[in-house]
Formats: C-alpha cells, structure tokens, sequence
C-alpha cells in the first residue's frame, strides 16, 4: 500500500524554512498543498532538499519537536480541548488516518511506562527516515504545547528501524535523552506513565465532544474516497486476527455486497486472498516480535488451521522458521 500523507507535513517544515530556502521550493510546496494526499516519496525529497538549502541535516527532527504543526486542523482542537495528555493521545491515534494513511503508530502500555511504535513495514524503513524523525520528535512538540509545563518532558528512550543520518549527539540533543538507539526491531519513544495524567489547562468537554463527532464524520469521507483494497487492508490489520474473518465479513463492513467488492478488487489488479497474503506476513513479524503469544496462538489468529501449515507459509516468507526469527530477533 503506498503510503500518503496530508498536506500540512510539507506545510510544516515550509514555514520554519529561511526565506531563500522557501523562495527555492516555494512552487514545489504551492503544489503539493493543492493535493489531499501526498505520496511518501515526495515529502521525502522535500525534506532532503530543504535539509539541502538549510546545509542542516538536523532540520526535519528539529522544526518537530520545538514546533506545533500548522494544518493540524480539527485533530489538533480535539487534542487540545481534552482533559488529560493520555485522553489527547488515545483519541489522536485513533483518528490519525486523518493525516496519513500508512505508517501509523501505535501507543503500547507496560509497567511504569508508555510506549509510541511508529508501524513501518520491512520494505518503508530505509526510505522512511525523515517521515519516522518528524513523527516520533511531534510528540515532543505536542506535548510542551498541550501542557505548558515549566520543564520539558523528557523521553525515557528512543529507538529507530533505520541508520542514523547524522551525528548521535545531534539526536541526544533533539529528543532530549541519552538513551537513543537505531538499527533497531522497530522505531518507538518511550515516556514515563505518570506523563499521561498531566492535565491539559484549555480542556472543554462541549468542545470536544462536537469536535470528535466532526473529526469521525470527516475521517468516514476521507476513508470512502480510497481505494476498496486500501481500506480492505487497514480493516484487515485494525481486526489484528483473520480467524473466522473472511470475504463476506469484509464486505459487510465495508457496506458494499460481496460480488462487488470482488470486481472492484480485481479493477485496482488485487485480490482478497492478494491482500490476505500481505496482511498475514505482517502480522506475524509484528506478533513474533513484539508478543509472548506462542506459535501456535499466532496461527490460530491469523486464521491458519495448524501450527505447522503457518510455520511453513513463515518460512517461505522469511527464510527461517518462526520460532528461530523470535530467537535471531532477541539475541
């Protein structure tokens, strides 16, 4: 699935550029806020040219966490008339498809601490960078904003799929902590639990209850305007288990018959069983990598009918059987 992104991402780094840069990419931003989606390749370029006329590869990171983004339109009034920094959070991830389409994070809850994971696919990650720094230093951004505190809170620690693109001491600097890693399993920032319990001094329940009711009904339009297999796929990955799912539980969900959600995949050169496959082999990395759940709970939801028919499909996707890419993984 290609990943698209709102307008307001080149938006954002636009207006924090020096008035030469902007004169030089000025047409290239003009057109690219005339479009509702921008694919993935041209942020990238933007950001590599402006990195480029700036002479700052710390440019997209850095405009990240000391800024709000412009452009955040109603997602940015929900989050600001919520009561807490964790119902901000919950209610920013769950509609953030408003923004970008792919590439979504998730916020994961351990002991003492919580955790944002950037969900990049294996083939994203290296072309991926500039997009996977801007999000993960936003939520520095966010936060200052949201809850206006004397002291800017810190990370615990913060982890990157891909290679540095400059200097580590850069990056300390940037997202305010020693503990920065990359190479890594996934791209994730790591917060100490009490920050979610900060209060948020413009909250207004009214405000957010219409603004939430706004923020879906948009999020339904913008949904309906992509294509069958995108929004097949997303439906298929927010269920996190394809058993008992099938063909016609889909279609019921996607409110169209099954008969024409078959033809309509077959114009856009897919298929159920295509976009199956691919759903499947993603969920069992992210499974492996980041659950307890056994060999065979995995199997058992992602709808195969034995262990070992899903240790072979594994297998033939990664090269090496599951149980021995949990093992690699760890070491």
């Amino acid at each position: 699935m290609e990943t698209l992104l709102s307008a307001f991402y080149i938006n954002h780094i636009f207006q924090h550029l020096s008035p030469n840069s902007q004169a030089s990419l000025r047409a290239y931003q003009a057109t690219n806020l005339g479009q509702i989606n921008i694919p993935l390749s041209d942020y990238q370029d933007f950001c590599q040219q402006a990195e480029g006329l700036e002479k700052d590869p710390t440019l997209v990171p850095r405009i990240a966490a000391n800024t709000l983004p412009p452009g955040h339109g109603i997602l940015g009034l929900l989050m600001q008339s919520c009561a807490t920094l964790g119902e901000a959070c919950q209610l920013g991830y769950q509609l953030q498809h408003l923004t970008r389409n792919n590439l979504h994070s998730e916020l994961k809850f351990e002991p003492g601490i919580v955790i944002s994971e950037l969900d990049a696919s294996i083939q994203e990650v290296n072309h991926a960078a500039c997009l996977a720094e801007y999000c993960q230093a936003s939520l520095l951004g966010m936060i200052d904003t949201l809850t206006h505190t004397d002291t800017k809170i810190s990370p615990l620690q913060v982890s990157f799929s891909h290679s540095a693109r400059f200097p580590i001491n850069l990056y300390k600097k940037i997202y305010r902590t020693e503990n920065i890693f990359f190479n890594q399993k996934e791209s994730s920032i790591v917060f100490d639990r009490k920050i979610l319990d900060i209060k948020i001094e413009n909250s207004n329940l009214p405000a957010k209850l219409a603004l939430l009711s706004e923020a879906k009904n948009q999020l339904s339009k913008l949904l309906k305007q992509r294509k069958i297999s995108e929004r097949l796929k997303e439906l298929m990955l927010q269920d996190h288990t394809l058993d008992a799912r099938n063909l016609t539980h889909y279609a019921s969900q996607l409110k169209i018959s099954e008969s024409s959600l078959k033809h309509k995949l077959t114009a856009e050169l897919t298929s159920y069983s295509q976009i199956q496959f691919e759903v499947r082999k993603k969920l069992a990395r992210k499974y492996l990598l980041n659950t307890d759940l056994s060999i065979e709970s995995i199997a058992n939801l992602l709808g195969y009918k034995s262990r070992s028919t899903f240790a072979r499909s594994f297998k033939d996707w990664y090269g090496m059987p599951p149980l021995q890419f949990k093992q690699n993984s760890s070491d």
